[in-house]
Parts: C-alpha cells; structure tokens; sequence
C-alpha cells in the first residue's frame, strides 16, 4: 500500500494563469517534526492527471519523494559539490568541460527524467568540435575525447540514479566508439644515442636518460628529489614514492598510488653522479634553482588559498615538449609518427619487452595497475623466438623448393 497522498484540485480565482494544481507529501523531516509539502501547477487537466500518473510510478519504483524532477544544472551542481574534495583538479577539470557540453546541448533547466537514451544518444554523437569563446566550434575532437566525455556522463547519471533522481542510467547501454590512435614513435637506442649527443645540458641529458632507461613517467622524473629517498646510490636504485606536501615542497602523487623502485644501469648513475657533482642547485634533481623558485611560489599560491587538490605534479614542467622536440630535430630524428617525451617511457617498456622481460616483471617496473597495460608493448615487441621460427619456416620452404 502507498504511504504518500496526491491531491488535484482546481484554482477558480481567474488571476491564475495555470488552475490545475497538484499537490503530495514528502518525506517526514526529523528535523522538523513533519513532512514537507509539495506542490505543481498546470494549464490542462490532462497534464495534471499524467504528471500524477507519472508520480504515483516513481513512488511505486522507491524513488525519493523529495527529490522530483531535479534539473540538469541542479544535478550537475550537486555532483561537482560532492566531487571537488575527492577528486584530483585534472579529473574534477574533465568533468566540468563534460558538465559545460552537457549544459550547452540540453536547456539547463530540463528535468533530468525527461532526457531520454534517445537525447543521450544524440548529444554524444553531436561531440564533434571542442566550443571555444573565440573561435565558434573550435578543433575537432577525437575519439578519446569523446569517448572521455561518455564516460563522464555516464558517471554523473549514475549518481542520479543512485541519489534516486532518475528510475535508470540512460547512457549507461552507450557503447564506447572504436579509438583511432596516432601511432607513436619508438626511439630506438641509436636514436636514443643521438639524442644525447645533441643535448649540451648533463641536467637534461641524465633526465632524459632517466625516463629511456629506468621508464618513469614525466611527472616522476621531474618530482625527484636529492633527498636520500628517491635516489639510491647505494643500490642503484631509483625509488618513486608518494610525497605530502610542506612549506618547501609541492605534494607529489604517483598514478594510481603505484609507489615502486627500479634499477638504474651504469649509464644512468654516471650522469646521475655527473650531475650531482656539477650543478646541484636545490632540492629537486632535474629543476634548475630559477625553475624551483617559480614551483615553489606557485605551491605557496595554491596553500594561501587552502586548496592543495588543485596542485597537479606535472605543474612543475616548463617547455619540455618543445625543448625535447628541437632537440630530436637537431639529432636528426624525423618521423610522421607522434613524438613526445612519453615516449623515452614507452621505447624503454618495448626495449625490455624486445628482451623477453616477463609481462609481470615489466608491469612491476611500469607499475602499471594492470596487466592488459603492459601487455600492449609486446604486441610491437620483435620477439627473438619469433625471428628464428620464421627463419626455419625459411628453411623449409627452401627445402621444399629445391627437391621440386
């Protein structure tokens, strides 16, 4: 039996515009003492009588009964609000550009339970262009993006549906569209070689050969510090853990709180030790004494303001996409391929997969959070036990041929 009450009644006073009203019960507020009291005007009768219909289904399926009709913007707020102090500033960032897509294709203040899977359909293939201010539609997005988006969606739908603002996910039976990745190139050890040679700096030379040869992240590598922690000269070891924040230090966190140690081969320590020696201008390994001043005033910005979620790691970079660009153009690296200093990470997980590293031993050292991950290098790896069954297959043929 329904524990709620619907009443319809009629406003005869000819000043209302809409005379048909409906009214129900809320929830008993302990707080008060009572329930709360709700209450929705129409122009038609029938209107009326299907808003109640309509009411008398959701309450029947459990849904709230405080929490009708919720707006989009409403449910969006209330999303980012319950987010902003669990979320890193790059993940709450990415939900907000979704919120502001969802905002600009749908009218703001459109209940949530009159968008269908249809609409939902439709605005995610709508996802063409990424809207700026200046430039009407903007670039074109790609298929990552889109299907980032999507998952957003489906995320803060989710969150309705478990609030009780909505009876089911309508994007959730969205299916994710197929990505078309740019391939990306993988420096080679000559190349890699190169490279360093066109490098005059020993900072940037031990960097780059610390992200080719030991495979750290770029955010890893510039968060190191001379602190006895991360450098291990005593083991040859290169030890990625998470940091707090101080005064004095900006907060690091690793992907996925993967802390690890890797080894360092001789050639790493040598530029290590070259380094250390030379120019240690700080408390960080590969930022200059000018570049630590800048990061440090921008943490104690961010602390001034209380907000330390909104500091991300990688924050500390300057320029290093377009320094690492020149400089594989000055070593003659020329490719239609992408090239990014993620890539010295990626060509040193193919290096090790070309080697036969085991898959577990490689996503140890990745510290990947799942296997499916790493084993994505080994299908581009040349596998030597692949090379030498085709060359018997070579020898056989050859055989065959011979006594034909």
């Amino acid at each position: 039996m329904s524990i709620y009450k619907i009443y319809l009644e009629k406003d005869s006073r000819p000043i209302r515009k809409k005379p048909y009203i409906v009214r129900w019960v809320g929830e008993f507020d302990p707080t008060k003492g009572k329930a709360k009291r709700y209450s929705k005007s129409f122009d038609k009768r029938k209107d009326a009588e299907n808003f109640i219909d309509q009411l008398k289904d959701d309450f029947d399926a459990g849904m709230p009964r405080d929490q009708h009709d919720i707006s989009l913007s409403d449910l969006c707020d209330k999303f980012i609000e319950t987010r902003k102090h669990k979320l890193a500033r790059f993940t709450l960032d990415g939900y907000k550009n979704t919120i502001k897509q969802l905002l600009s294709h749908f009218c703001p203040t459109v209940a949530i339970s009159k968008i269908k899977q249809e609409d939902a359909e439709k605005f995610i293939g709508s996802l063409d262009f990424t809207k700026t201010e200046l430039k009407g539609k903007g670039k074109q997005i790609t298929d990552f993006t889109r299907n980032r988006h999507l998952r957003n969606c489906k995320q803060v739908f989710k969150t309705a549906e478990d609030w009780g603002y909505v009876r089911k996910n309508i994007f959730a039976p969205i299916k994710a569209s197929k990505t078309r990745k740019r391939v990306w190139h993988y420096i080679s050890p000559e190349e890699f070689n190169l490279l360093l040679e066109k490098t005059p700096h020993i900072r940037t030379k031990a960097f780059y050969a610390m992200l080719y040869y030991c495979g750290l992240r770029l955010s890893e590598g510039l968060n190191l510090l001379w602190d006895g922690t991360n450098i291990d000269f005593e083991h040859n070891r290169v030890v990625i853990v998470n940091r707090p924040g101080t005064h004095d230090l900006p907060s690091f966190c690793v992907k996925d709180y993967e802390e690890r140690s890797v080894p360092m081969p001789k050639i790493v320590v040598d530029l290590l030790t070259q380094l250390h020696e030379a120019a240690k201008e700080g408390p960080f390994v590969f930022l200059t004494k000018e570049r630590y001043e800048k990061v440090l005033s921008d943490w104690r910005e961010v602390c001034s303001k209380g907000e330390q979620r909104d500091w991300i790691s990688r924050d500390i970079q300057y320029n290093t996409l377009r320094d690492f660009k020149r400089r594989c153009k000055d070593a003659g690296i020329k490719t239609n391929e992408k090239l990014t200093v993620h890539g010295l990470r990626k060509s040193y997980a193919t290096n090790l997969a070309n080697a036969a590293t085991p898959a577990h031993t490689l996503m140890k050292l990745m510290g990947h959070s799942s296997i499916v991950t790493t084993q994505k290098y080994y299908l581009h790896s040349s596998d030597a036990n692949e090379q030498k069954a085709v060359q018997e297959l070579d020898k056989i043929s050859a055989g065959q041929s011979s006594q034909s």
